[in-house]
């Protein structure tokens, strides 16, 4: 037991070569892996040794063939108390437990040994002298060592008695309440109410105490997953906080090294250092970000993310040293996006930020951090080699950044972007609009213009003006079948040739499929602003007939039904909303109060719609599919 207590793990590893036993026990009760874990929280013990030296002891006992769990941790309750087990080992001490006793040197010393612990299947709800080791942690100052037990599933509403707590009353408490009354003031209380939260969607204790225990990893690969699962979930809908629990449950598996693919600790490390930049905790999301970097030397983003970390407007002022350090990060970020191109695809790098391999995943939601980091790399001082391919790339950033958000308040997740105005989408379709406009007008050849002019009329679409937009998109097309016509010319008799004729011939027949499109984007658009000006301002007795052609230049406002049909020829509304819709108007759409014309009021049309609020999403998400659907076209085909 003494190269446990001293944290030799060079000596443990001989000794069970020598065939030493792993689960021999003192006259105590004490194993040696118990014993490594007690003598860690105690400087006189340690003598120079760190944590992580017990941590290496603690794994190559566990890592042993004939290791086997305390009984404590081997069997279910009811399962010991059928054949009498007292469930305690000597004095009952469990090593999760002994992770939160009282007198160690600091407060929460033994946490990295607590999660290893809960990581490979320690039973996390040991009850010892009829104490949870969640209510010992607490009153013992183990707050962190709390919250990481609430996160493997102990429950925190379960009363147990106070005996030894100052804040006892003659009455049991749950864990929430000690947290509250021993921690007044702090975040504790909501930190394991959030840890209790997550623990709950992943798994119940005793299924994940299982799931671990299982051979090779198994278990730990299939949490990670949930985990994993559960945080993206919230990253999805902007709920930065919720994500973190579920992001960092998944980390604690990798602990292990058991369960994660390179892929998933990548992408896993990547949304939590994003977690704690949005959670405003800028100095904890560079070091993770550090540390990805590390692990992922040559990933492009996690370069970025560093990048973003540092330069990130909360993080204050920054010096010049720090400023130089965004700047080689993007140039080494730009190098190896360069070289990591498929060949023949030069259009690839202008709208793409990431690389086409193994990692190459989108970060979600996170595009205007992106934009801000192109602009730190753009300021004058830094002279950069190819500014105008850097301003087209913050365009593209904020086209994708505002398509999300619809995408998101389509699905109902955001309901805040549902509000009148749409402000936030249209200052980012604006800023996009504004830098395709800038690499238009500055453009040295470097970039086709026909990408760039067909970006803007994307942009404008998006914004509703859908006039500009046509001219702008029509010049497009005419400038990409015009560097047809010059390879088609080069020589006529060349086999070459007739392969591009095949291509020329196929990339009309897309255009002509996309401009069908892109008119019933722009009817589409038509449809909702006569459907929103009937709804301000028109006369019930001036509706006539709208006959549908886009070439029409009637001034006579549609009907209603007719332009619901539109919709629902549109798939923009399904047959029964439109319906409904109908009824609602022909019932109490109109103000009895208001002047001889009877408007339709805005009240009513809120109303009207309110089941219906899709109609927006779907015309502006419609344009957003239809531009992404060109754009993937274009990068595909040349």
């Amino acid at each position: 037991m003494r190269p446990s207590t001293a944290g030799n793990h060079k000596i443990i590893s001989i000794l069970l070569d020598a065939g030493a036993n792993p689960n021999l026990i003192k006259n105590n009760g004490c194993t040696a892996l118990l014993t490594a874990v007690f003598a860690a929280g105690y400087d006189r013990f340690r003598k120079g040794r760190s944590i992580d030296d017990y941590l290496k002891c603690i794994d190559i006992l566990m890592e042993h063939a004939n290791f086997e769990l305390p009984r404590h941790d081997r069997h279910d309750d009811d399962k010991i108390a059928a054949c009498g087990n007292e469930h305690h080992d000597g004095r009952g001490r469990s090593p999760v437990w002994i992770c939160v006793r009282v007198n160690y040197s600091r407060p929460n010393i033994l946490l990295p040994i607590l999660k290893v612990l809960l990581a490979r299947g320690f039973d996390a709800s040991g009850i010892h002298q009829g104490v949870s080791s969640l209510h010992i942690a607490l009153w013992n100052g183990h707050d962190e060592c709390a919250v990481e037990l609430a996160r493997a599933g102990v429950a925190i509403s379960e009363l147990q008695p106070t005996e030894l707590s100052d804040t006892s009353d003659g009455r049991p408490k749950s864990a929430l309440e000690v947290a509250e009354q021993l921690y007044p003031g702090s975040s504790l209380a909501e930190r394991l109410q959030d840890a209790a939260a997550t623990a709950s969607i992943i798994s119940d204790t005793i299924k994940r105490r299982d799931l671990l225990r299982l051979d090779k990893g198994k278990g730990a690969a299939k949490l990670a997953k949930r985990a994993m699962e559960a945080g993206y979930s919230m990253l999805k809908i902007a709920r930065w906080k919720e994500a973190e629990g579920p992001l960092i449950q998944a980390l604690s598996y990798n602990d292990t090294g058991r369960s994660f693919s390179s892929k998933d600790q990548f992408v896993c490390k990547l949304n939590f250092s994003r977690c704690q930049l949005q959670s405003g905790r800028g100095e904890l999301a560079e070091e993770t970000a550090r540390n990805l970097l590390i692990n992922f030397p040559s990933v492009p983003l996690a370069m970025a993310q560093l990048g973003v970390a540092i330069s990130h407007p909360g993080r204050g002022s920054k010096s010049a040293e720090r400023w130089n350090e965004v700047e080689s990060l993007a140039h080494s970020a730009e190098v190896l996006m360069k070289t990591s191109l498929p060949p023949r695809s030069p259009l690839r790098e202008l709208y793409d930020l990431e690389p086409h391999d193994e990692f190459n995943l989108r970060i979600d939601e996170d595009y205007e951090k992106a934009a801000h980091a192109i602009d730190a790399a753009l300021q004058p001082a830094l002279e950069h080699s190819n500014p105008l391919s850097m301003r087209f790339i913050k365009g593209i950033i904020n086209f994708e950044w505002a398509a999300r958000m619809l995408q998101q308040a389509k699905h109902g997740m955001n309901s805040v972007r549902l509000q009148p105005g749409w402000d936030l989408v249209e200052a980012k379709f604006t800023v996009a609009l504004e830098e395709f406009t800038f690499c238009r007008h500055n453009n040295d050849e470097r970039l086709p213009r026909f990408l760039i002019e067909w970006n803007m009329a994307l942009s404008l679409i998006a914004l509703g003006r859908i006039e500009e937009a046509a001219k702008v998109a029509l010049s497009s097309i005419k400038q990409r079948q015009e560097i047809d016509l010059v390879q088609l010319s080069d020589d006529p008799m060349d086999n070459t040739n007739n392969l591009l004729t095949i291509r020329k011939d196929q990339t009309n027949i897309d255009i002509l499929n996309r401009s069908e499109k892109l008119a019933k984007v722009i009817f589409s658009q038509r449809a909702y602003d006569r459907m929103e000006t009937m709804s301000r301002t028109t006369e019930v007795s001036s509706l006539s007939s709208f006959n549908g052609s886009l070439e029409s230049n009637s001034k006579d406002d549609p009907l209603l039904k007719d332009v619901l049909q539109q919709a629902v020829d549109l798939d923009l509304l399904g047959r029964s909303s439109a319906d409904k819709i109908l009824r609602r108007f022909r019932n109490n759409n109109f103000d009895k109060s208001s002047d001889a014309n009877k408007k339709i009021t805005i009240d009513a049309w809120n109303i009207a719609i309110k089941d219906t609020r899709d109609l927006k999403i779907a015309t502006h998400d419609l344009r957003v599919n239809i531009a992404t659907l060109i754009m993937d076209h274009v990068v595909k085909a040349y």
